[in-house]
């Protein structure tokens, strides 16, 4: 598992750590705060590889830059020092065979993929020679993983042939319901838990009927009608995107240790940028969970260790976490940006009460509400504490009490607070719901 990661002048600060814990890490923070960035690097900490465009140093650094890392697992520790390279403009790892980080897996916010296989991409030694992986890894395009992933190769005489990483999504998707046998029967298993409850996914039969689309193409019921999934929203693409990396990546490890006569990776490391993306709250409410719970019964049958590292812009997403983490073995964070760069604070585990506490404690807002409505109370609080020395439009209590009208409900908590305090404002009159 990846244990650390230190960044000296490069990224958003001169220096940056962040310590993870070996099961659930969860990162939130504010946009350009770093937190795609930091999945970046860990992607390149376990593989060696970049997902998007190389970690650029600072040019006017005081020292020499550095990534430092290190990720352990039950049979080794690496632990990791590369100082940037301006002649090659690279980062220089020492020499050495690297560690094995197991099956590493990290899903973009893009919908693009990134897949890291020991059995296939992991440096072989052969009669004592050390020969470099046919692939350093996979890295799939929004389309890739819809329609397939192709490489292509060169031979010595210059002549170049086409293989199959990947056949996609669709072509899978269809094989597997004909076949019906495991993988059919996973993936429909991950669908379902990864659905709200009463809400689950299910599969109808493969249509045919585009007559500008000679395959056949998966199709969900979805809300009483079957409805073809590439033309399904893109939250519902974004469930099924991730439950088919998830069950292609395991099962294509298993395919590819059994042929290649090695053992089956002992951990997973799973990266995903933006969880919540596209999602309904009643999705973002379930979708970690429902992941968490997804890889460990996947590793639960070679008895891997599995370690989550994900980023999110939602509170909802931070309170679904508050029954699932435990001390020690999971941790959040946020990433809070200054004037003087970006640091890393580690949460609190435990829970917020209200998904409201979220959004204040943690998420920098003075209030959950609308900004107008945040302006208008935050001026009445300092009213009520006897400052007179307010700036227009809040400069009178007349004025306050008009921009609390104009955006609270007539029957929200905080009138009795501002009517109690300041008696000269009339009471707001209360709408009584009908009774039915």
């Amino acid at each position: 598992m990846l244990a650390h990661l230190v960044l000296h002048y490069v990224g958003p600060s001169k220096h940056l750590e962040i310590r993870l814990a070996p099961g659930l890490n969860l990162l939130t923070g504010d946009n350009g705060a770093g937190k795609t960035f930091l999945l970046d690097v860990a992607w390149w900490a376990l593989t060696r590889t970049w997902v998007r465009a190389m970690a650029r140093p600072w040019l006017r650094a005081k020292s020499k830059p550095r990534i430092e890392y290190k990720f352990e697992s039950k049979v080794t520790v690496a632990d990791t020092s590369a100082s940037f390279d301006r002649a090659r403009w690279d980062w220089r790892i020492p020499k050495g065979r690297p560690g094995n980080p197991g099956l590493v897996l990290y899903a973009r916010v893009d919908g693009g993929f990134a897949v890291w296989d020991p059995a296939r991409n992991a440096r072989r030694r052969r009669d004592g020679a050390e020969e470099l992986p046919r692939d350093p890894a996979y890295i799939f395009s929004p389309s890739d993983v819809w329609d397939g992933l192709i490489k292509t190769d060169v031979t010595l005489d210059g002549a170049q042939t086409r293989r199959s990483v990947c056949n996609g999504l669709i072509a899978d998707w269809v094989a597997w319901q004909r076949e019906g046998g495991v993988r059919w029967n996973t993936l429909i298993e991950v669908l379902r838990a990864m659905s709200p409850p009463n809400e689950h996914l299910e599969a109808a039969e493969p249509s045919g009927l585009d007559p500008d689309e000679s395959r056949e193409i998966p199709t969900l019921l979805l809300y009483g009608r079957a409805v073809p999934i590439t033309l399904a929203s893109a939250g519902i693409r974004r469930v099924v995107a991730l439950a088919y990396l998830l069950v292609w990546a395991w099962f294509e490890h298993q395919r590819q240790c059994e042929l290649r006569d090695l053992r089956p990776t002992h951990q997973i490391t799973f990266l995903i940028d933006e969880v919540e993306a596209h999602l309904h709250p009643k999705w973002q409410r379930v979708i970690l969970r429902a992941l968490r719970g997804v890889v460990d019964r996947l590793a639960q049958t070679q008895h891997a260790e599995v370690q989550i590292i994900a980023a999110t812009h939602s509170p909802l997403v931070m309170a679904s976490t508050e029954p699932i983490v435990t001390e020690g073995q999971d941790a959040l964070f946020r990433l809070e940006a200054t004037d003087q760069g970006v640091t890393i604070r580690e949460l609190a585990v435990g829970p917020r009460g209200d998904v409201v506490n979220w959004l204040v404690k943690e998420f920098g807002l003075e209030q959950a509400r609308s900004l107008e409505a945040e302006e208008a109370i935050e001026a009445a609080e300092a009213w009520m504490r006897g400052e007179r020395d307010l700036k227009a439009p809040f400069d009178t209590a007349e004025k306050i009490d008009r921009a609390l009208r104009k955006s609270l409900p007539a029957d929200d908590y905080f009138w009795a607070r501002w009517i109690l305090t300041v008696p000269s404002m009339h009471p707001v009159p209360i709408r009584r719901r009908s009774r039915r």
